[in-house]
């Protein structure tokens, strides 16, 4: 009670709302994994309902922008850390892929697409993808920089 600075009827009410936020936390949880799971284990869930591309796009945007927004609720620091750390497994991917495989995809891969391992040296995407990425890595971080917590 004394590191809070709170009386004893106060410290009984953080308490009491700790607890609702922790009852909170567990019904979302409890509510949101059957359809996270259901959603993971049908991906074509946005192809059945007749969504866009566009439409998959600004779904992804959005929830961008929540990230990179919310990154500075638990801490300032929270979205270069997590940044950092999901740069990590890059040297991993480039390793495996280079030296590993030698450049190529596995033969099973190819399996799993229906194709002939020399069937698929064609680029059809171009750069699209890549600029996606850059576009989404901004969008988190103009949504950083644009939200700020009330001092």
């Amino acid at each position: 009670m004394a590191l809070l600075g709170l009386d004893v009827e106060r410290f009984f009410v953080f308490l009491l709302c700790v607890g609702a936020g922790h009852l909170a936390g567990l019904w979302a949880i409890t509510f949101a994994q059957p359809l996270l799971d259901l959603l993971g284990q049908n991906p074509d869930f946005f192809v059945a309902r007749g969504n866009s591309v566009g439409d998959i796009l600004i779904l992804a945007f959005v929830n961008a922008v929540f990230m990179g927004a919310g990154a500075k609720v638990w801490n300032p620091n929270a979205l270069w850390a997590g940044l950092f750390t999901a740069s990590l497994i890059i040297p991993v991917f480039w390793f495996r892929h280079h030296f590993q495989d030698g450049g190529k995809f596995p033969d099973h891969m190819y399996e799993d697409l229906n194709i002939s391992p020399g069937e698929m040296v064609e680029r059809k995407a171009g750069i699209l993808p890549y600029l996606v990425l850059v576009a989404g890595l901004a969008t988190v971080l103009l949504a950083n920089w644009f939200f700020v917590l009330p001092a």
